[in-house]
């Protein structure tokens, strides 16, 4: 699995044992590899639950939602949902470190 993530194996073993947090987009690439959707990924075993991701997208932050067919359009809505911020996040994260870097260059200009 590890190697189909393009990650190593001591990283991947690290989500498996809980112990690093795992963001939405890597649920969504290994959801890929093993062919099924996350929704279905992050509920396997539970019946007519569906979990959804929240905080800081890992798998401890978990909220158990139940329902039968609405439960469905509620998951394609929150991975939808988790999708924007992901990217919002991502955006936000470049806009900051280019702000960064434009203030060191504007202390380098001061001198």
């Amino acid at each position: 699995m590890a190697k189909q993530l393009h990650m190593s194996t001591t990283g991947y073993a690290n989500y498996e044992r809980g112990e690093a947090k795992i963001h939405f987009q890597r649920l969504k690439q290994i959801a890929d590899v093993l062919g099924m959707s996350v929704v279905d990924l992050v509920s396997f075993g539970e019946k007519n639950s569906v979990f959804c991701l929240v905080g800081e997208n890992t798998i401890n932050n978990a909220v158990s939602v139940i329902g039968s067919s609405e439960s469905t359009e509620l998951a394609h809505e929150v991975s939808k949902l988790q999708l924007q911020l992901s990217h919002s996040q991502e955006i936000n994260q470049r806009q900051q470190q280019e702000i960064s870097q434009l203030k060191e260059m504007i202390e380098l200009l001061k001198k």
